[in-house]
């Protein structure tokens, strides 16, 4: 079901879901609407799966959340804490910042040096250009590799994550 972005209630497509039998939610959007979304969902009795994307990375910051209304979601994300080039860059960040990062920051540190690559690649700040430098671009980062397709998706290596006693983890 798709729905407006300023969606506050979202009880109509709760009960669309829960009348469909379904035991799964796959819920593709960033952690503040994530957790409006699941706490209504449990507060109208859905005892379901919920599946995500990157998005649910950091749902678990959310102001005053009930960390436990997640357990046993699962999503896919980018970020992977245990590669050593990430925890190398989340130590600095620490360090540096006094403060947490999360995908969101590993993810725009590497979109940077990508973009970066690309306008050196395409030796311009034209537009066309670098979008045609960007899909020839392979490029290393804290998070993994960055290739392109014709169509300028990216192609990354994803992890599963789930969430368990509160906390993420991983699904090995």
């Amino acid at each position: 079901e798709k729905y407006p972005s300023s969606t506050a209630d979202f009880k109509t497509y709760i009960d669309k879901v829960k009348n469909s039998g379904a035991d799964a939610v796959f819920i593709p959007d960033y952690y503040e609407t994530i957790a409006k979304m699941v706490k209504q969902f449990k507060q109208n009795g859905f005892e379901g799966t919920f599946l995500g994307t990157d998005g649910w990375d950091g749902v678990l910051s959310v102001k005053n959340v009930d960390k436990t209304i997640f357990n046993g979601a699962y999503y896919t994300n980018t970020f992977d804490d245990r590669v050593d080039a990430v925890v190398k860059y989340t130590e600095a960040y620490k360090a540096k910042f006094k403060g947490e990062t999360n995908m969101f920051g590993t993810m725009a540190y590497d979109a940077t040096f990508v973009l970066i690559k690309a306008v050196e690649k395409a030796n311009s700040k034209d537009p066309k250009a670098v979008c045609d430098a960007l899909t020839k671009t392979n490029y290393k980062g804290i998070t993994g590799t960055f290739q392109y397709d014709d169509q300028h998706n990216p192609t990354k290596d994803l992890v599963i994550k789930t969430i368990k006693d509160g906390a993420y983890t991983y699904l090995n």
